[in-house]
């Protein structure tokens, strides 16, 4: 678990953005990033503090930054997700505009608030220069590292030195030859065919006059994918309505996401889900049972003796082994079920939507636990590696003791479940180690 925290602070602190965390409406926690863009030196003169206590008393609309700060958490906790423009207060008292994605998540049994900040004054003084002048505009349009291209009823007709760098295109001409849908893949991540997806997005910038969004992309030349953030702005252009486009390839910043997500609902070692996640994934079966009326099944599993082959041959040999046996697990299930790693040498299989009758539903179970159990107790032949180098080859045989139970019950709770598939488990440790025991 150490492991895990370390290389989750290690990511904390090295992300260029801000992020922050906030419980019960105070900062507790924020990286190397907040100080630099607040100027304050230390965190211990950042912390506890409110984001009214680090904002001015008004925000640009003209709400007061207290009531709005504590509007803004609220959407996010009700949603799962937020984003808003805010401006904050440098120590020294100057505002600085930065764009705020607010995400609840769970931290060691408590709900706190994830914040992801960016600062957008160049954002903000570059579409004020584009009001100014033309000449402005241009320069600014080719020399941003962002994708900006304008398109009116046939289409695209500009785009700067960037839209051809981030979408594979060699020159303007060729670009402005391209269909809006050539540019993405035939669906969107949420199924909704991205021709459709993108008339709707169109039709919400014209009427508001700007919408942003995040969205898949594709380049032109390789035809791979890559997840943007999209501006589009309604403007009049010589009398005519066009829209700005502005595309940000967001693939880094999507990539630290979904590392700090593993490291919050899987396991480092075997890349397992984790406690957290399986709970939340026996939340869900229950409500499909209580839909179907089909029954699920919980197995706690011990690897009989596993001590002996970390005393014997050392720990890196021991995480070998629990790896391979991870391997087995999955493919002893199918693709709709579970398995965990609670620690150490515990997993837990959960299997999904068996049947209506609960004695056929035992039988399915048992026939999948023994099938576990034989393929657990194989040899295991375990080759360490270090620095390149072959360290050894050790044959070892290792059986499992495994405890299960059967459930369709919606109102039996998560922990029940556990702790009587773990009483399971014991009772099969008790019972001489190397067998299955089922819990009624």
């Amino acid at each position: 678990m150490s492991e895990s925290s370390d290389i989750f602070r290690t990511i904390f602190e090295k992300m260029g953005d801000p992020i922050l965390l906030l419980k019960d409406g105070r900062f507790i926690d924020c990286n190397a990033a907040t100080l630099k863009l607040l100027a304050y030196p230390a965190k211990s003169e950042f912390l506890n503090q409110s984001p009214a206590d680090i904002s001015p008393a008004f925000q640009p609309d003209g709400r007061s930054s207290d009531e709005k700060a504590a509007h803004m958490i609220d959407i996010a906790l009700r949603e799962g997700f937020h984003r808003f423009e805010w401006s904050h207060l440098r120590s020294d008292g100057s505002i600085i505009p930065v764009e705020v994605m607010l995400t609840p998540i769970m931290l060691n049994g408590e709900v706190l608030l994830h914040a992801l900040w960016r600062d957008i004054t160049e954002r903000i003084r570059a579409y004020e220069e584009l009001r100014r002048s033309e000449t402005k505009l241009r320069t600014l349009y080719n020399s941003t590292s962002d994708a900006v291209m304008l398109l009116n009823k046939k289409g695209f007709f500009d785009c700067n030195k960037s839209t051809l760098k981030i979408f594979g295109c060699a020159t303007q001409e060729e670009f402005c030859t391209m269909h809006p849908a050539d540019l993405s893949p035939t669906r969107q991540p949420c199924g909704t065919d991205s021709m459709e997806l993108a008339n709707q997005r169109i039709a919400t910038a014209i009427d508001k006059g700007n919408h942003h969004f995040e969205w898949v992309h594709k380049r032109a030349d390789t035809g791979n994918s890559f997840p943007a953030e999209v501006l589009l702005s309604a403007m009049q252009l010589d009398g005519e309505l066009v829209l700005q486009a502005v595309v940000r390839d967001i693939t880094k910043r999507k990539e630290a996401e979904e590392e700090i997500r593993h490291l919050a609902f899987y396991d480092p070692l075997t890349h397992l889900p984790n406690r957290r996640l399986l709970v939340d994934r026996l939340k869900h079966t229950l409500a499909s049972a209580r839909r179907t009326g089909r029954y699920g099944a919980l197995m706690f599993l011990d690897l009989d003796n596993f001590k002996l082959i970390n005393d014997t041959h050392g720990h890196g040999m021991g995480d070998l082994l629990l790896i391979e046996a991870a391997t087995r697990l999955n493919n002893c299930v199918r693709e709709i079920d579970i398995v965990a790693r609670f620690g150490g040498d515990e997993f837990v299989v959960m299997l999904n939507d068996l049947d209506v009758d609960k004695t056929k539903a035992i039988a399915s179970a048992y026939t999948v636990a023994e099938k576990i159990r034989s393929t657990l107790s194989a040899p295991y032949v375990l080759t360490l590696n270090s620095h390149g180098k072959t360290g050894g080859t050790v044959e070892h045989r290792c059986t499992t003791s495994i405890g299960a139970i059967v459930f369709a019950d919606p109102k039996t709770s998560t922990d029940d479940i556990l702790k009587r598939a773990d009483a399971a488990m014991y009772q099969a440790k008790e019972g001489g180690r190397n067998t299955i025991r089922f819990l009624d």
